[in-house]
């Protein structure tokens, strides 16, 4: 499992993809990252929740594949989907047969992961930045006041045969008059844009 081999000598369906596939892409995981890029490769985010790397992943639609990152074998993703994008020096995607190496575990396939090393040559700094806006796509459209109180008063009448304003209230809560009036909650809690700023 651990050799180096020539790409024209290899039989096996294997594909590979570098630090600067990756890069050029920001996601808030290495799997959303990697998305589109290799062939027969299927990422399918189970929520957006911050923080959950739960991302299912699978190669030609079979189960799990194994992950080793950096020789060390992994049977979770979540480790995988946890590594920052500008550590990884390449990654290698055993498709078929070729993943036997790996045990029977990796009948799936096996993703392999090569982590950034330091070398005897010169030093080099690099510096990425990421900028963004974000705003909410789809707001519920809530009641106002007035059509709240109708609402509470045709289920109390539908309930008791009462309503549960008198019609002075409801004419106050129409017309907002002082201390009648409504407030669109989602309007003064929700920001219009919110910047997003990520660098390494």
């Amino acid at each position: 499992a651990y050799g180096t081999q020539k790409k024209e000598s290899l039989t096996g369906a294997i594909a590979s993809i570098g630090a600067d596939a990756l890069v050029t892409t920001k996601a808030p995981s290495l799997a959303q990252a990697m998305q589109g890029k290799v062939a027969g490769l299927r990422i399918r985010q189970n929520n957006a929740e911050p923080g959950n790397f739960a991302s299912e992943i699978n190669i030609r639609g079979f189960g799990q594949p194994k992950f080793i990152i950096d020789g060390i074998m992994r049977d979770d993703a979540i480790d995988f989907q946890r590594l920052n994008p500008d550590d990884i020096e390449s990654i290698t995607f055993l498709k078929d047969g070729t993943a036997a190496i790996y045990g029977m575990n990796s009948a799936n396939g096996a993703i392999i992961v090569t982590t950034k090393r330091g070398d005897k040559g010169r030093p080099r700094i690099s510096f990425n930045a990421h900028l963004g806006v974000a705003s909410p796509t789809k707001t519920p459209k809530m009641t106002n006041a007035s059509q709240y109180v109708q609402m509470v008063n045709d289920a109390e009448m539908n309930t008791n045969g009462l309503p549960a304003f008198t019609r002075d209230e409801y004419d106050k809560w129409v017309s907002g008059a002082p201390g009648y009036e409504g407030t669109d909650w989602y309007d003064e809690v929700f920001r219009k844009t919110a910047t997003q700023h990520q660098s390494t």
